[in-house]
């Protein structure tokens, strides 16, 4: 799993490189709160917002005629590269 946090407030985009599967906390939202208490809560937080990606990504998929499983991808795509260059620097 790769955790990064996005900015001094909290927020906080993780992601699996293995399914590629990413999920973003806002800066205000109870995840973030959460994960600020300490890296080991950021973890597990982190972990719990990739499960329920993971299940709501198989859910989609159960519906492709909706089309709304692209939409998420994309989001990914963009995650990931928010990812990308935070490594690098």
């Amino acid at each position: 799993m790769i955790f990064h946090t996005v900015d001094h407030e909290g927020g906080f985009v993780c992601g699996d490189p293995e399914s590629r599967v990413t999920a973003y906390a806002y800066p205000t939202s109870e995840h973030a709160r959460q994960a600020a208490r300490g890296m080991a809560y950021a973890t597990k937080v982190a972990m719990e917002m990739l499960g329920n990606e993971t299940a709501w990504r198989e859910i989609l998929a159960q519906r492709p005629s909706t089309g709304a499983l692209a939409g998420v991808k994309a989001q990914d795509d963009r995650n990931w590269a928010k990812l990308s260059i935070r490594s690098r620097n």
